[in-house]
């Protein structure tokens, strides 16, 4: 803990201070108290809470930074396990028996230490960083050993998942980065002769307009436009969202066959083979949803030059290759579907896990706010944009492909796909007139979300294509389930496929009740 405080200390030394910032054991003395707001401490609390948090005291006339107190929670240490070992263990042996080295999670502890204490040091959160580096990169021994996964320590990158069995990459976490030194000389640095902060508006800015030239400078904060940029994200790394969503997955793959072995012991349970096998999934789930984020996605480049547009929406054929990507691992899901490991944890609905990971990923391609952000690129920049009528037929495409064979066969993930697109789409239709929830806005709001960003994730696709779109897509099924019944031989197939075509049809007809609440975001 000590080593993830003076971690900072070279960011400081750029700044111009030695020592800036140090760690030490607090004193046996009888009259010092941690609550005296002289002293920063970092506490461990023995409460079942897998967290950490780093606030600190402000004056408020200067906003100068009196003293923090970080807190640690006991659970963390669980946090970190799940993490490490769903992220890293198929490239770091030691990770692939739990629980983790003392040594080994002490280094992750230290850096969850260090990412706290920048925030009790002034920075935010800036969740553009863990984009910054290539896969390329990522997967350099070299480059990893100097940089770490992400540009900035206030990221949310965690670890190198990127990084394959074979490259030789042994730094797998996160370390102060090149984003976090220049905001540390940006905000520390005393800039002589200047006696307010008027004085330094011009050297600051000068020092801001360095971002135009170092991308991993780059910063993403926790804003609106965060909401749609898909350059800002959470619990992600590298530059090329399919390619480290397939990498990470690949490793994800590799950790199901140690699985059992790194989690189960003789006269013990299976509730820790239970939480890790939940944390890979977990992982295949966000990652597959931060290559979702591009479809509609809106880059965001921020910028102090007047002359220049910000916003730039992302090119129809990468989304159109994202798409792609997303259809071909929800039809994979039977990889993680293993009778060794699932058979271990539940003796029913033991599917579970799996199944929410599929329907969750289908639910951001067919999300209201994604329908938005199509409608805006197709009256904006009408020639690149991915039109709403040709998505939805390509989702259609790829969900029902198995209706072009000689002999149709849907198999069980499949057909609950199909099923929960359907739904999706009637609920949709069938709320396309409404408003959100007020009572879901408000929930939204509550928890700290901007009335503009409730708004759009619970958007119904009012004001888009999404009605004629949809209808036009449902009428090709149509014909394309009549055609694929002639030809089907396999009887629960045939029966699913009855079933949708009536589906279909009560559908077209209008005859679909309007939902109580809109999507649950």
């Amino acid at each position: 803990m000590r080593k993830g405080i003076e971690d900072w200390q070279p960011a400081f030394e750029a700044a111009g201070f030695s020592k800036a910032i140090l760690g030490e054991d607090a004193p046996d003395e009888a009259d010092w108290d941690p609550a005296d707001a002289r002293y920063s401490v970092i506490r461990w609390v023995p409460q079942p809470f897998p967290n950490a948090m780093g606030p600190h005291l402000a004056d408020p006339r200067t906003g100068q930074i009196l003293s923090a107190h970080v807190i640690f929670w006991d659970d963390v240490l669980k946090l970190a396990e799940s993490w490490y070992f769903s992220q890293a263990s198929a490239v770091d042996e030691r990770a692939q028996e739990l629980p983790l080295p003392d040594e080994l999670l002490g280094e992750v502890v230290r850096y969850i230490v260090c990412h706290e204490v920048g925030h009790s040091i002034g920075l935010r959160h800036n969740h553009r960083a863990s984009q910054a580096y290539s896969t390329e990169q990522l997967r350099d021994p070299e480059f990893a050993a100097q940089h770490g996964p992400v540009a900035s320590i206030m990221s949310y990158g965690r670890f190198n998942y990127v990084t394959q069995p074979g490259d030789g990459v042994e730094r797998l976490i996160p370390m102060v980065g090149p984003y976090d030194v220049f905001a540390i000389n940006w905000g520390y640095r005393p800039l002589p002769g200047a006696d307010l902060p008027a004085d330094e508006e011009e050297t600051l800015n000068e020092w801001a307009a360095a971002v135009y030239e170092n991308p991993w400078l780059g910063f993403g904060g926790e804003d609106f436009r965060a909401a749609v940029d898909p350059t800002v994200l959470t619990e992600n790394i590298g530059a090329d969202r399919i390619e480290s969503a397939r990498l990470g997955i690949a490793n994800l793959e590799r950790m199901l066959d140690f699985l059992v072995q790194a989690t189960t012991r003789e006269h013990e349970g299976f509730d820790l083979l239970d939480r890790m096998y939940r944390a890979i999934i977990g992982n295949r789930t966000t990652w597959l949803l931060s290559a979702a984020k591009e479809l509609g996605g809106v880059v965001e480049r921020r910028t102090l030059a007047a002359g220049e547009e910000p916003f730039k929406r992302v090119p129809a054929e990468r989304q159109r290759a994202i798409l792609a990507f997303l259809i071909e691992n929800l039809r994979q899901a039977q990889t993680f579907l293993r009778p060794d490991i699932v058979n271990r944890i539940m003796p029913a609905n033991a599917i579970k896990p799996v199944m929410s990971s599929q329907t969750t990923i289908l639910n951001a391609l067919l999300a209201g706010g994604v329908y938005k952000q199509m409608m805006d690129a197709t009256i904006l920049e009408s020639e690149r944009a991915y039109q709403l009528p040709d998505y939805l037929n390509d989702i259609k495409n790829g969900l029902f492909a198995e209706f072009k064979e000689a002999a149709p066969v849907v198999d069980a993930i499949m057909r609950a796909l199909q099923r929960h697109f359907l739904t999706t789409i009637k609920k949709f239709l069938a709320a396309y007139e409404t408003k959100p929830d007020p009572m879901l806005i408000r929930m939204l709001m509550e928890i700290g979300t901007p009335p503009e960003v409730a708004d759009y994730l619970l958007s119904s696709g009012q004001g888009t294509d999404f009605r004629n779109a949809a209808r036009t897509t449902l009428r090709e099924l149509r014909g394309e389930l009549t055609a694929a019944l002639e030809r089907v031989t396999d009887s629960t197939t045939k029966a699913h496929l009855e079933d949708l075509q009536q589906e279909v049809e009560q559908i077209l007809s209008g005859n679909v009740a309007p939902p109580g609440i809109n999507q649950n975001p």
